[in-house]
């Protein structure tokens, strides 16, 4: 258990803010997190996002505020793993919003992060070019279909790349796929 005044000490250092909502990205993209805490001397802060439907006070959301912790806590749990594994202090939050990919971003604003990780499956164009706006790299990837066979299927809307001032990365999970079979989708 650390003291009080270890968790203030830990708040000064570099924030990297991870936005979780996956089970399945949560290891690799808290591990990310976690490289780049470590190379800056710094914390991660994992936030979890709960989006509430538009039509659900928040208020009334929060009565359920035991349910979601005990749900998050799975979650956020396996990040604060992965965090210490690596060695790099890690804090946990759980957030009620309605305002999804938004909120985010104002969390990151409101602690304080010096950069954001995350994953967001709505509109991405914007999502790209709001974060780009603010950061020194871009990284955008895909885990299901594969990247490029998104980008060359032009399922993926990349055209806000040619737009943005930031470099981008473009990545894919590794695979034993080969080049052709990447692309064409055949086994």
């Amino acid at each position: 258990m650390r003291t009080t005044d270890e968790r203030a000490t830990e708040r000064e250092r570099p924030t990297v803010m991870v936005a979780l909502s996956n089970p399945r990205t949560e290891s690799a993209l808290v591990s990310l997190a976690a490289v780049w805490a470590k190379h800056h001397d710094g914390r991660v802060l994992a936030i979890h996002i709960v989006q509430v439907p538009d039509q659900t006070a928040l208020s009334a959301a929060a009565k359920n505020r035991e349910r979601i912790d005990a749900e998050s806590a799975e979650l956020l749990a396996t990040a604060n793993a992965d965090a210490e594994a690596a060695g790099v202090p890690i804090e946990t939050k759980t957030v009620l919003s309605h305002r999804g990919l938004a909120e985010v971003f104002d969390a990151a604003r409101t602690n304080d992060a010096d950069a954001e990780l995350l994953v967001e499956t709505g509109d991405v164009e914007a999502a790209i070019e709001a974060a780009a706006a603010d950061h020194t790299l871009v990284v955008v990837g895909a885990t299901e279909r594969g990247l490029l066979a998104r980008v060359v299927g032009g399922s993926l809307a990349l055209s806000v790349l040619e737009d943005i001032e930031t470099p981008v990365v473009l990545a894919e999970r590794p695979t034993s796929r080969s080049l052709r079979e990447r692309l064409f989708r055949r086994r």
